[in-house]
């Protein structure tokens, strides 16, 4: 499967930095959300929680 920028709303990291709101909640923000035609949808698997994998070690 090829993944290009087409399946994102945005790939612009610079929102991340993006100031709080006036009532102090975070941005909005669309990095790496998938737009609703994207062929990367329902193809995730389940890798289950990463950090208990981690703290088992």
């Amino acid at each position: 499967m090829v993944v290009s920028e087409a399946d994102f709303k945005s790939i612009d990291y610079l929102e991340l930095l993006a100031p709080r709101k006036a009532d102090g909640s975070l941005p909005d923000v669309t990095f790496f959300h998938l737009n609703s035609g994207s062929k990367l949808i329902d193809k995730g698997i389940n890798v289950g929680c990463l950090l208990m994998l981690l703290l088992q070690i």
